[in-house]
């Protein structure tokens, strides 16, 4: 398993033990809010840390016609999995992948045409991320942050 250090000392993300013994490893998370289906109008899917910005951006904003969806396992792809989410949240209008790394980086060139296939090319998939860049990180701390706060702000902004 990895994970950024942030992520260990976040009060959002931790397991129960039953978790680690009595649960099985699931390779998508539906939004542990659920959302009313038939008021999703869009679906975010994401992996990683991005997903606590997103949830205390959706949180900040009241917002309830947005699903986030973690995709936890992305090789093999969680076809079936990702599919009934798409089929679960059937009024939505626009499908989103987000993520914190450059869009030349992370899973956006991966994830984006296998959930297109899925929605058999009826929808586009809409990026929500930094735009493409030789550095994985600007190395400056207040940049990184307003980046961050556009990734949020365009995954969750009609």
């Amino acid at each position: 398993m990895m994970m950024p250090k942030s992520l260990l000392r976040h009060k959002d993300s931790t397991s129960e033990m039953a978790d680690l013994t009595q649960r099985t490893f699931q390779p998508v998370i539906d939004d542990p809010a659920e959302p009313a289906p038939e008021g999703v109008r869009r679906i975010v899917f994401c992996t990683g840390k991005v997903f606590f910005d997103l949830k205390e951006g959706r949180e900040t904003r009241k917002v309830d016609s947005v699903a986030l969806v973690r995709i936890e396992q992305l090789n093999p792809f969680p076809f079936d999995e990702v599919g009934q989410v798409l089929q679960k949240y059937t009024a939505a209008e626009e499908i989103f992948w987000a993520q914190e790394e450059p869009q030349n980086m992370g899973a956006w060139d991966f994830t984006e045409p296998k959930i297109r296939k899925l929605l058999e090319n009826k929808q586009s998939v809409v990026y929500a991320g930094r735009p493409a860049t030789a550095s994985t990180a600007t190395g400056i701390q207040k940049v990184h942050l307003e980046q961050q706060k556009a990734v949020v702000d365009r995954a969750l902004d009609f």
